[in-house]
C-alpha cells in the first residue's frame, strides 16, 4: 500500500508499508535519532499481524517511519522517527496524518502513545494532532547516563487521542 503526498518544495514524497527488508536502514536512522534506539531485533519483532508500520520516502530514500499496532479497536504508536537530516521539513506531521488515516481505516477508537517528558518537540507534535495527556509511568525509560540530579530513569508521559467520539 502506497500513498502519494504533496510537498511544494519536493513532490517526490511517498509513504509505503515497511518490510523486514527495511530493518538495516531503520536501525541506522534509529541510532542517529533516538536516545535509546531500537535494535534490529526489536524492529524485527514489530512485524506481526497487528502491525501498522509505514515509512516516508523522499526521492526513494527512507526519511522517516512509524511503528504502530491496532488491536481490539485501540491503536498504539510505538515509535515514530524522522532522520536527523530530514527534520524540520514537516515529515513527522505527514507521518502522523497517515497514522490517523490508518487508525480510521482500521476503525480504531483511540490512539495511545508514550513519550519522554524531555522530548518537547514530540509532545508539541502530539498536541497539534489533538492528543491529550492521560497519565505518567514513573521511571519508565532508562537514561544513557545519569542526569544532573543523578537520576538514571525518566518518566513516560501517556497520551491519547480519542477518535470519532
Amino acid at each position: 500500500m502506497s500513498t502519494r503526498a504533496t510537498n511544494i518544495t519536493d513532490p517526490e514524497i511517498t509513504i509505503r508499508t515497511l518490510t523486514l527488508n527495511d530493518i538495516d536502514v531503520l536501525a541506522k536512522i534509529e541510532q542517529q535519532s533516538h536516545i535509546s534506539p531500537w535494535s534490529a531485533k526489536v524492529f524485527q519483532s514489530s512485524f506481526n499481524k497487528h502491525s501498522v508500520n509505514f515509512g516516508l520516502l523522499q526521492q526513494g530514500v527512507l526519511a522517516g517511519y512509524y511503528f504502530a499496532e491496532c488491536i481490539a479497536g485501540e491503536m498504539t504508536l510505538h515509535n515514530i522517527c524522522v532522520n536527523e537530516s530530514h527534520q524540520g521539513l514537516g515529515f513527522a506531521s505527514r507521518l502522523m496524518t497517515h497514522l490517523l488515516e490508518q487508525a480510521t481505516q482500521k476503525k480504531a477508537e483511540d490512539i495511545w502513545l508514550e513519550v519522554r517528558p524531555s522530548n518537547t518537540s514530540a509532545i508539541a507534535l502530539y498536541h497539534k494532532f489533538g492528543f491529550e495527556e492521560k497519565g505518567v509511568r514513573k521511571n519508565y525509560y532508562s537514561l544513557p547516563e545519569p542526569d544532573s540530579n543523578g537520576q538514571t530513569k525518566e518518566d513516560a508521559l501517556l497520551m491519547c487521542l480519542a477518535l470519532n467520539r
